[in-house]
């Protein structure tokens, strides 16, 4: 799960991405030699955590389909945590329902 944070973190915060793909994730970890054997199963489980790290924002049609996520600002926290990265979650960061 914190490769596949790490990696989500990569594309949102510092890629400014507002939300992305699970596949994106997984080739990105693929392309550093460090893909997962099985990423759906990793971002439910960052999903079900409370606070939920990351939600999950579209779903395509299709069975099959990509699911597009986001980290939430506790999940950017996490991340941020884990890479001892200090100080509070930029505002520009901030999950938007955080707010309300």
């Amino acid at each position: 799960m914190d490769k596949v944070l790490t990696g989500a973190y990569w594309l949102q915060a510092v890629n400014a991405q507002p939300s992305w793909q699970s596949m994106k994730i997984n080739n990105l970890l693929k392309d550093t030699g460090h893909g997962v054997a099985n990423i759906t199963q990793s971002l439910t489980k960052a999903q079900r955590r409370s606070p939920a790290l990351v939600r999950q924002v579209a779903k395509g049609k299709a069975a099959q389909s990509w699911k597009t996520y986001k980290l939430t600002t506790s999940g950017i926290a996490y991340v941020r945590d884990r890479l001892g990265i200090t100080g509070a979650v930029p505002v520009v960061l901030t999950d938007d329902e955080a707010e309300s």
